[in-house]
């Protein structure tokens, strides 16, 4: 026992110096996990900082005014505020907490493997084999540009742990625990990931049902096992209350009110399939960067776990090899979404409709290859029966081949491309000719269609060549698998050898993988702290605003044609959602998963009024500089020129090769302003048309869903006439002095949310939302106090909830481990 408890401690050791010599830069704080302009940049990091400054303060950040006119940015799963690991924030400056959380929780995936391995007896060294498989898989490791996922995906083999420990042990400590681990999974910011986690433990417990009933045909004890899974399920949900509840509050605000399937009123799936994994896309569990459609999704788990896997198929008759193929099988049903006949019933399902990408349940499929492979390399490392190696020899025979025909198919693609390039350029610029020249949304020039197909040509070119070393390096690793496993089924290596090599044979794999994707820190620590000039201008203005960043994404495509910039500091120096929130700048936009439907809607109605002009310049029509100005917008970022009478040139410069515009609004309005002309419209799209007419005045004017219980005297000067000053502004707390000449309404450009309560005077008054998502309180003639508290019931709810779940699984687990809880151990 203490020789394999030492074997455990050094393999568990090895994986932590693979973690570390794959991310040494990061530890050592020289390089940044920053892949341009991936979620990383835009979402997480800045989420990060506000989270960082909350928890170093003692403070929850329950509000932030930084996005949307104000968010509740707790209420965003991504943000992670009460995931217990993401105390690290409280405790280390942003930048280090942001790279050592990444690397804490993949050597954490790669642990809680082993240990589940361990724990359905396979041997440490075949443990490590599936503990290295799933921490570098495509579907961890290939997350970097989005480490959120990375967080939640990490609990999934320990889910598994006590899922199994539940049944092996008979002890109520385990499926406690199993709910602990889905609570934190639901807390650690990414549900989907969260959901799909579920989904595969639950039908692991049917599976394990099924054997206990196999094995002793006793009704009550299945009945009792469904108790134990029942009281998983209602612990994990409690636990992750304090989450859930103000999540699901928002959802009913959100963009996915109505689940995806929904979401574009048709009848089919729409968008929840969007992003489906193509069938030929599953390719690329052997060629990682042979990604035809651009996939969102990564797949890839090594050449040599698909060989280890694929023979623990074909040659072993065990329980959970057998599950396990079912597993696999299940999520790549579910992840090819609408290419399968089944998509709009698992889509149209409840918590399914609620997710875009359905390749993320791959996430189960890489977890079953690296069990898989655990059992195939154990299988290999003990003397095979004569039935096994003729089924291993067929293996590498058939896989041989596979790579055989692979290599006459970019030969023959090669050739094809060469001799036929007058006839297939020829063929393509007749389609567009005929098809997309002059065809809306098609609005650029031939000859840029024309530049396109040629760098698509070069690309296939580049594609179809054994010199890619997209393309021969799988090959190369393929047949040095193939090589090893055929040398060991000769028995020409020994079980020691056979171990090492393919153990080095598998981190050398996900290390080129990792170096070829560019997953490695690489982003210089001291470049992406710094302040970008944009940033420095606005900071030189001291008073409340907002600022507005045309979605440059977007405008890259439609302006630059193509011309591609270095991805992060395209970002950082627009400043795009949600980067503004890293400087504490406010904007009227985001760019987060829940977004909120009406400050999309309106922003959406700010947009079509801006068009790109034939001199390539951003041309605004009138309304926009009024709209932005309502919504306190008093600066507008441009990468490019702007055409407009609304706006004011006030910076410009070019940073990093990055043209950067700043447009001062002549419409802006000051954050809290009093009007007493108010319209009743009840109706949201009554709402949009009159806030975009160009007679509306929102300097003057308000738009109302309920009629106010005072009558006005709609003077059109009050605003002027009054005094409106903002003496305390901060995520929870507004307080505003007013003087009003004439009883009016109090506008505060901040969004209208549940939770929000406001106080006149020290007595509670009303809030009303006016102008479609901003709020109003309506004021008589004279001199005020007006307080804004945010004071959100579903969270108060979700911790008294939380807590109490806590306390249960503490008591429990205390009487189970007393003893005073009897169980009776098993090997179910």
């Amino acid at each position: 026992m203490n020789r394999t408890l030492g074997k455990d401690f050094r393999y568990i050791g090895l994986l932590l110096c693979l973690i570390l010599l794959f991310f040494w830069k990061a530890i050592s704080l020289q390089a940044v996990f920053s892949y341009g302009g991936c979620d990383n940049t835009t979402i997480q990091y800045p989420l990060r900082i506000i989270l960082s400054e909350a928890l170093k303060s003692g403070k929850i950040p329950l509000w932030t005014p930084y996005l949307y006119n104000g968010f509740p940015l707790f209420a965003e799963p991504h943000t992670g505020a009460f995931y217990p690991l993401n105390l690290l924030y409280g405790v280390l400056p942003t930048h280090v907490a942001y790279s050592y959380s990444a690397i804490l929780h993949l050597f954490l995936a790669g642990l809680f493997t082993y240990l589940y391995a361990r724990v359905i007896r396979l041997r440490p060294s075949a443990s490590f084999i599936s503990a290295t498989a799933f921490a570098f898989s495509g579907s961890l490791l290939g997350e970097m540009g989005n480490f959120v996922k990375i967080l939640t995906a990490a609990w999934l083999p320990l889910l598994f742990l006590f899922v199994e420990l539940t049944f092996r042990r008979r002890r109520l400590i385990y499926p406690l625990l199993a709910g602990v681990v889905l609570g934190c999974q639901l807390l650690a910011g990414f549900p989907q990931l969260a959901f799909y986690s579920l989904v595969g433990a639950v039908f692991y417990y049917l599976f394990r049902l099924v054997w206990v009933w196999k094995d002793c045909r006793d009704g009550k004890e299945v009945g009792r096992f469904l108790l134990l899974l029942m009281l998983t399920l209602i612990v994990g949900v409690m636990i992750a209350s304090v989450q859930l509840l103000p999540t699901y509050e928002l959802v009913k605000f959100s963009t996915r009110s109505g689940g995806l399937s929904t979401e574009l009123g048709t009848t089919n799936v729409g968008f929840a399939t969007e992003y489906s994994l193509p069938p030929q896309q599953l390719v690329t569990y052997l060629f990682p960067y042979l990604n035809i459609l651009n996939a969102p999704v990564s797949v890839y788990v090594g050449a040599l776990t698909v060989l280890f896997s694929v023979g623990a198929l074909i040659c072993s008759k065990d329980r959970y090899v057998k599950f396990f193929f079912w597993l696999t099988l299940l999520s790549v049903v579910i992840a090819l979404g609408k290419y399968t006949p089944v998509s709009s019933f698992i889509c149209g399902l409840h918590g399914f409709n609620y997710f875009r990408v359905p390749g993320r349940i791959l996430l189960l499929a890489t977890f079953a290859f690296s069990i898989l492979a655990g059992f195939g390399f154990e299988l290999l490392s003990k003397p095979l029966q004569p039935a096994q190696k003729r089924r291993i020899t067929k293996l590498i025979k058939w896989f041989s081949i596979l790579i055989l025909v692979v290599i006459i198919g970019i030969l023959l693609g090669s050739c094809i491309l060469h001799f036929g390039k007058d006839y297939i350029l020829a063929k393509a610029r007749h389609y567009v000719d005929t098809h997309v020249y002059g065809r809306p949304p098609h609005i650029y020039s031939l000859e840029h269609y024309y530049e396109r197909i040629d760098r698509i040509y070069a690309n296939l070119v580049n594609l179809f060549s054994l010199a890619n070393p997209y393309i021969y390096t799988p090959i190369l690793l393929i047949l040095a698998s193939l090589l090893l496993i055929s040398q060991r089924l000769r028995q020409k290596l020994s079980t020691t050898t056979f171990q090492r090599l393919a153990i080095l044979l598998l981190a050398a794999d996900f290390f080129i993988f990792a170096w070829q994707g560019r997953l490695l820190p690489a982003f210089d620590m001291d470049r992406f702290l710094q302040k970008p000039g944009v940033v420095r201008f606005l900071e030189g203005d001291a008073s409340l605003y907002r600022v507005y960043a045309w979605p440059a994404w977007e405008l890259r495509k439609e302006v630059y044609e193509d011309k591609l910039y270095p991805g992060y500091h395209f970002v950082a120096n627009t400043l795009q959602p949600d980067t503004n929130m890293r400087f504490h700048i406010s904007s009227p936009s985001g760019y987060i998963g829940l977004m909120p439907q009406r400050q999309k809607n309106l922003i959406d109605l700010v947009e079509r009024t801006s068009y790109v002009s034939e001199e390539k310049k951003l041309a605004y029509l009138p309304r926009f500089s009024k709209l932005l100005g309502m919504l306190n917008v008093k600066y507008v970022i441009s990468p490019q020129k702007v055409k407009s009478d609304g706006f004011q040139l006030a910076y410009d410069a070019e940073e990093n090769g990055i043209e950067v515009n700043i447009y001062k609004n002549r419409d802006f309005l000051p954050r809290a302003f009093i009007v007493s002309r108010v319209e009743v419209i009840k109706e949201e799209a009554q709402i949009l048309e009159r806030l975009k007419n160009s007679q509306f005045n929102p300097q003057e004017s308000v738009v109302l869903e309920e009629k106010p219980s005072l009558t006005f005297e709609n003077v059109d000067n009050i605003s002027k006439e009054s005094r409106v000053k903002i003496v305390t502004y901060s995520p929870n707390k507004v307080v505003v002095e007013a003087d009003l000449a004439q009883s009016g309404l109090l506008v505060l450009s901040d969004s209208y949310y549940p939770g929000w309560k406001t106080y006149i005077d020290g007595q509670e008054g009303k809030i009303y939302r006016a102008n479609y998502c901003l709020r109003a309180v309506e004021l008589k003639k004279g001199s005020h106090i007006v307080t804004f508290l945010y004071k959100s019931l579903s969270f108060k709810m979700g911790a008294y909830i939380s807590i109490a779940a806590l306390l249960v699984v503490l008591g429990l687990g205390a009487l189970d481990i007393s003893g005073k809880w009897s169980g009776k151990q098993t090997t179910h």
